[in-house]
């Protein structure tokens, strides 16, 4: 029988850009509760993430930009689970999604996700989408001007 936990917001911070191979991402942290999470444990899953992204970062179709959400979670029993979630603009007007998850399920590894990001992570998606026609779906596209553009409810 479907028994969600009630919904509780958790933190949101802008942590800071990724520069990775001409492709310049926002990272974002989300957490529940408590103190800050540790960044560090999601150190070993970036470098398959970011592998993932096209090459090259920049064309015609796609301006090189997007962001990362690092979300230490916790599975429906309770139990901790990492998510990194790398989100991307590309086809000019169409976010691209790869995500990977680490847990007691994958034996504390890095694996394929589902790409379906959950309802703290659409609060960042939806800043995003906002950011991406401000400032990338105009006459004079500004990708540097959307890279400043940071989620103003992130701590």
């Amino acid at each position: 029988m479907y028994s969600p936990a009630p919904y509780e917001p958790r933190p949101v911070r802008f942590v800071d850009r990724i520069d990775h191979a001409g492709w310049r991402l926002k990272r974002y942290a989300v957490w529940v509760g408590g103190p800050d999470p540790d960044l560090a444990a999601f150190d070993p899953g970036m470098p398959a993430l970011l592998a993932s992204l096209p090459t090259p970062a920049v064309s015609p179709a796609r301006p090189g930009v997007g962001f990362v959400i690092a979300h230490a979670g916790s599975e429906p029993d309770g139990t901790d689970v990492r998510y990194l979630v790398c989100c991307w603009w590309d086809q000019c007007n169409e976010l691209f999604t790869h995500v990977l998850v680490s847990g007691a399920r994958t034996g504390g590894s890095w694996a394929e996700g589902v790409g379906a990001p959950c309802v703290w992570d659409l609060q960042i998606i939806a800043h995003e989408r906002d950011a991406c026609v401000r400032h990338l779906l105009t006459v004079t596209p500004d990708a540097e001007a959307y890279l400043q553009d940071v989620d103003p409810r992130s701590e």
